[in-house]
C-alpha cells in the first residue's frame, strides 16, 4: 500500500533578484515593482487553481527593507482571492541586518512586527494561518510569539541546513513534520514540554544542506533534482511506513518567468502521480494531528 507524502505548497511574495542585505554585492537589493508583483500574482492564482485546486500557501514579504508594501492594495483585496479559491495566507518576514546578528534573536522586535502583521491581515478580512521567517533564520522566542499571535504553523526549517550568519540551526530537524519544543527549537526529540506549533520543514532529500540540489526549492534547483528529492521523501515514507509532511519553497517572482513556471507545473504534476498529496497548511496539521491522536 502506497504510503502518501502530504505536501505544502509555499510562495513568498518577492520580486526576482530580491535577497538579504549583502556586504559582497554592495548591500544592495533591485528596488520592488509593484506591477510586476501584482501581475505575477494574477498569474499565480489561476494557475494554482489548475494545478493545485487552489491549494497553496501564500506569504506576503516583509523586511528591512521593503516592510510595507505587500500589505496593501491591490494586494490585499488578490490575498482574499487566493483564500476564496482554497488557499492560505501566512505572515513572512526578513530580519537580517548587514554586520550584525539578525533580528530573529530580539524579541521585542519580532513580536512587534510579527503581530503588526498579524493585525494588518485580520483587519482586511484574512486570517494568516502561517508563519515564515526569511533565509530559515529563527530563535527560541518565536514559538510563543506565534502562539500568541493564535499562528500554530511555522514552515521555516530545512533539515541539516546550518548558516550561523542567519541564525539558522536546523542540522539536527526532522524531514517530516514535528511540533516544536518549547525551549530550543534546536531540539528534535528531548523531554521538554512542546509548543503548540507544528514545523513543517522544507522537503529534503537527507544528504546536504545544498539549496539548489537538497531541498524542493522550486526556483532554485533543476527539475531533475527536485525529482530526485521527491522520490527521496517518498522512499523515506515507504521505509519508515508513515506519512510524511513537508512543503516545497517558490517564490512569486516564478509567475513572471515561462521556465520556472513550467518546473512548478512539472514538479506538481510528477508530485501527484507519484504518492503526493497537495494540502494547504491547515490541512496538513489537521491530517497530522488525526494520525498522532490514532496513535496514542
Amino acid at each position: 500500500m502506497e504510503v502518501p507524502v502530504y505536501l505544502v505548497v509555499h510562495m513568498d511574495v518577492a520580486w526576482e533578484g530580491w535577497g538579504p542585505a549583502d556586504s559582497t554585492k554592495g548591500c544592495g537589493n533591485p528596488p520592488a515593482d509593484a506591477e510586476k508583483l501584482e501581475a505575477d500574482l494574477r498569474k499565480a492564482i489561476p494557475f494554482m487553481l489548475e494545478q493545485a485546486n487552489g491549494k497553496f500557501n501564500l506569504v506576503p514579504h516583509s523586511s528591512t527593507y521593503c516592510r510595507d508594501l505587500t500589505y496593501r492594495e491591490p494586494f490585499l483585496s488578490l490575498y482574499r482571492t487566493v483564500v476564496g479559491n482554497g488557499g492560505e495566507i501566512g505572515v513572512h518576514t526578513h530580519e537580517e541586518l548587514v554586520g550584525t546578528a539578525p533580528l530573529v534573536q530580539a524579541r521585542g522586535h519580532m513580536e512587534a512586527i510579527i503581530l503588526q502583521k498579524r493585525d494588518e491581515l485580520v483587519n482586511a478580512g484574512i486570517q494568516p494561518t502561517v508563519f515564515r521567517m526569511g533565509m530559515w533564520a529563527f530563535d527560541n522566542c518565536i514559538p510563543s510569539i506565534l502562539e500568541k499571535a493564535g499562528i500554530e504553523i511555522d514552515l521555516t526549517a530545512a533539515p541539516g541546513l546550518e548558516r550561523w550568519y542567519w541564525h539558522a540551526h536546523w542540522q539536527n530537524a526532522p524531514n517530516s513534520a514535528y511540533y516544536l519544543c518549547s525551549q530550543d527549537y534546536a531540539h528534535s526529540d528531548c523531554s521538554h514540554p512542546k509548543s503548540k506549533v507544528l514545523e513543517i520543514p522544507l522537503g529534503s532529500d537527507g544528504l546536504g544542506d545544498n539549496t539548489s540540489k537538497n531541498f524542493l526549492y522550486i526556483d532554485a534547483a533543476p527539475l531533475a533534482e527536485i525529482q530526485r528529492v521527491w522520490d527521496a521523501i517518498i522512499k523515506r515514507a515507504e521505509s519508515a511506513r508513515e506519512p510524511q509532511f513537508v512543503y516545497a519553497l517558490c517564490n512569486l517572482f516564478c509567475m513572471g518567468r515561462d521556465d520556472l513556471m513550467e518546473r512548478l507545473a512539472s514538479f506538481l504534476q510528477y508530485a501527484q502521480s507519484h504518492g503526493g498529496v497537495v494540502v494547504t497548511p491547515s490541512e496538513a496539521k489537521r491530517t497530522f494531528d488525526m494520525l498522532r491522536s490514532c496513535e496514542l
